[in-house]
């Protein structure tokens, strides 16, 4: 006679949710891993060139979805392309948080983002991409991974925790601290990474958690390795300046940020100039912080 395990309504429908990660990862379709079209590796190259074109002029929405057609293209041909992969998950990162802000449209290209950076972990280590195959816990297999998986390391990161704000309370359950245990890993072997993106992370997240100390820690080594990026001393000013009433941090940041030749860093000007206008913002914001 069969052995019946019963729980009452409430018990299973939380044991349901709790087991639902809320989409599916790459890694989740099984299946042989898709093979290159040798013979149309030089029609993926130049797509992926003129994606990169594209993203130069990414202030634009639709040249972003431009180059996301090129390059998502480009790995349909190629699907070893593990550079072409985190140019995706980025791009939808981008438009997620700049084109698609507040806008239903934000969640799907979360998504996209999440699936492209998965793709490019299991492109870039056929041994990572076996062990998730087999159901391996991603917070513990990542250690594996090494600098060269960084780039794809941290946009899962990211997008994972943009995602999971907009996740029920059970979907951020089942995925814990993933995205952190992530971005611990790209500290470990890259700390220096897209002008100190790992530090800029870990001081957000210890600023929300109200560890001032801690983020002050985390946005200080940003500055000092990537003083070229505005956006490092914004963030202490705004997030641990500010909420401490440091005056002396806060104008610190303010001067460095104010006086900055926006045009010295030719890959920053877009992001120097809006660190200069929301520093300009918070100017007038601050004046009764103090």
């Amino acid at each position: 006679m069969k052995r019946v395990i019963s729980c009452t309504p409430l018990v299973c429908i939380l044991m349901g949710l709790l087991a639902c990660a809320g989409r599916q990862a790459a890694w989740d379709a099984k299946g042989e891993w898709p093979e290159r079209e040798e013979v149309l590796l030089d029609e993926a190259s130049l797509l992926a060139s003129e994606g990169d074109d594209f993203w130069q002029r990414r202030d634009d929405k639709e040249q972003v979805r431009d180059a996301l057609v090129r390059w998502e293209q480009a790995v349909e041909i190629d699907p070893q392309d593990y550079e072409t992969y985190v140019k995706i998950s980025q791009a939808y990162a981008f438009l997620a948080s700049n084109h698609l802000k507040d806008e239903p449209e934000s969640i799907e290209a979360r998504e996209a983002a999440l699936r492209a950076a998965e793709m490019a972990m299991m492109a870039v280590s056929s041994e990572f991409g076996e062990r998730m195959m087999l159901g391996a816990e991603l917070g513990e297999t990542v250690e594996i991974l090494g600098r060269q998986a960084v780039p794809a390391m941290y946009w899962y990161a990211v997008n994972l925790d943009a995602w999971l704000a907009e996740q029920s309370m059970f979907v951020r359950m089942h995925h814990g601290d993933t995205a952190e245990r992530l971005i611990q890993r790209v500290v470990a072997v890259r700390e220096d990474y897209l002008h100190a993106a790992p530090h800029r992370f870990l001081g957000l997240r210890y600023a929300d958690k109200g560890d001032l100390d801690n983020a002050k820690r985390h946005f200080q080594r940003a500055v000092q390795l990537a003083p070229d990026l505005l956006e490092n001393s914004l963030l202490l000013a705004e997030h641990v300046a500010v909420p401490l009433g440091d005056l002396r941090l806060f104008e610190a940041q303010m001067e460095r940020i104010l006086t900055a030749d926006v045009d010295a860093t030719s890959d920053l000007v877009l992001e120097n100039e809006r660190a200069q206008a929301r520093a300009r913002e918070l100017l007038a914001e601050a004046r009764d912080s103090f």
